[in-house]
């Protein structure tokens, strides 16, 4: 992008600012880089060596930043929860099948941890209710039998 045309685009950005717009990007890195040059820009107009911080955000952050908000205004149980980040998932799969019975029999509790978020993210997609799939478990159980991969999942 010539120097010209990134200056039309700031000047372009300055007024939808000016006017209340938000700016979203996709991470936090692209935030500050468009940031630092908007203020670059705005400094280069302005005797002053203050400028207003402008409405470029991160979604994620933003996303937090409404949840936040919300949670504040409305008094919901739900709201005081959080979304886990995929670290965080997974490292509440590793306990959950660490501390099982089938769990203390795995060589692999990464690679578990791994496929069951990811079964269950695929149930989740297909919508396919795990009361449905206990049921067939249990219609198809033999007692005898090992338990099956389904088993070990629904507990």
């Amino acid at each position: 992008m010539t120097k010209t045309r990134l200056l039309e685009e700031l000047a372009q950005l300055d007024v939808a600012l000016a006017a209340g717009a938000l700016v979203l990007t996709p991470n936090y890195s692209s935030s500050m880089q468009l940031q630092n040059n908007w203020c670059r820009y705005a400094l280069s107009l302005q005797t002053s060596r203050v400028v207003a911080t402008p409405a470029i955000l991160a979604i994620d952050l933003w996303l937090a930043q409404l949840w936040q908000q919300l949670a504040l205004h409305i008094n919901a149980p739900l709201l005081g929860a959080q979304v886990l980040e995929p670290t965080q998932e997974l490292l509440l799969w590793r306990r959950v099948i660490r501390d099982t019975e089938a769990g203390a029999l795995l060589l692999n509790i990464d690679g578990t941890a791994e496929s069951t978020r990811e079964a269950l993210r695929l149930l989740r997609q297909w919508q396919i209710d795990l009361r449905v799939l206990s049921n067939q478990v249990r219609n198809n159980v033999d007692s005898d039998a090992a338990p099956d991969d389904r088993e070990i999942f629904l507990q």
